[in-house]
């Protein structure tokens, strides 16, 4: 596989709009479809919400409302990292072609502070994105991204700096890549029965995902060589 179709959507509680879901990966291809606010519950079976070929991660809220949770193509042999114990997040690892990228689903309620969640954020990526080739990570921070002066984004995007992370769409809602992952398609399309839209991205694997590295090279070229040999010192 050498491109990655991978999309979110703000379901606002999967169990009645389950084969809106299945018609939505089947027909635009996607190979990882995360998604916020599941509303599942420990006694809704994950049997009752399979999609062919995919496997089902989910985390649900112990209270009412919430939840994430992830579906992931077989073959691209999907590995549970972990969740977060504090806000909801679920990240998992995927092989494709010669990467192994780390992929999260997260989400913040709307009344939870921004400064904690962020915070969780962060010690999430340090943890379970630091040895992988890449970092995607989906979903719904109720954060007004779009306003570049809050001081909710500032500290967002100063956290995502650090990361070496890119929103890659202009809406409320995140996608956020790796900057060295090459993007063909980014697209938001409508989604029944939910007042968010779906983000979508295509991305491009067939080059290698190169970290930014950097190298100090001594420039030698108008080096006086008499003088620098006199000066130095045995």
């Amino acid at each position: 596989m050498q491109f990655l179709n991978v999309a979110h959507i703000n379901v606002r509680s999967l169990v009645p709009k389950f084969h809106d879901v299945v018609d939505c990966v089947l027909s635009k291809e996607i190979d990882i479809l995360a998604l916020s606010e599941s509303w599942l519950t420990a006694n809704i079976n994950s049997n009752n919400l399979l999609i062919n070929d995919f496997i089902l991660f989910r985390r649900d809220r112990l209270g009412r409302g919430g939840g994430v949770c992830l579906y992931v193509r077989s073959g691209l042999r999907p590995k549970l990292l972990g969740s977060n114990d504090s806000f909801e997040q679920l990240w998992i690892t995927v092989r494709v072609s010669h990467m192994l990228l780390t992929v999260g689903v997260i989400y913040k309620p709307p009344n939870a502070d921004y400064k904690a969640f962020i915070d969780s954020l962060e010690e999430s990526l340090s943890f379970y994105g630091s040895s992988s080739d890449g970092v995607v990570c989906l979903g719904d921070v109720n954060i007004n991204i779009l306003n570049l002066a809050g001081p909710a984004t500032l500290y967002f995007n100063d956290m995502l700096s650090s990361f070496d992370l890119r929103q890659v769409i202009d809406e409320l809602d995140v996608l956020l890549l790796s900057n060295h992952l090459i993007t063909n398609v980014v697209r938001v399309e409508d989604f029944p029965g939910s007042d968010h839209d779906m983000v979508f991205c295509n991305l491009d694997l067939r080059r290698p995902g190169l970290r930014p590295t950097f190298k100090v090279i001594r420039d030698f070229r108008n080096l006086n060589y008499a003088e620098t040999w006199a000066s130095s010192y045995f």
